[in-house]
């Protein structure tokens, strides 16, 4: 448990350096978020909602293209024998 908490600490740390501010405030042995923290995951949880929304877009698109290729054969008799010279 220490070792995957020292993981998870390396990581948020990397992360709060690459972001250019502090997503957590560390007392004691609490953890809360910052106010940098806060509006961050806010608008983690709209940028996740709004690529669920794309991607169940994207599927919706897929199978009502994939319905509407359709392939077909000239079985009519007439048809047949119009075309076949």
């Amino acid at each position: 448990m220490i070792k995957i908490r020292g993981q998870a600490r390396f990581i948020i740390k990397a992360l709060e350096n690459e972001l250019g501010f502090t997503i957590f405030d560390r007392t004691n042995k609490k953890v809360f978020l910052t106010q940098a923290g806060e509006q961050f995951c806010h608008g983690l949880k709209q940028v996740n909602e709004a690529l669920l929304f794309l991607i169940e877009q994207c599927q919706n698109f897929a199978n009502n293209y994939q319905k509407q290729i359709k392939i077909s054969t000239i079985t009519d008799s007439f048809t047949q024998t119009a075309f076949s010279n």
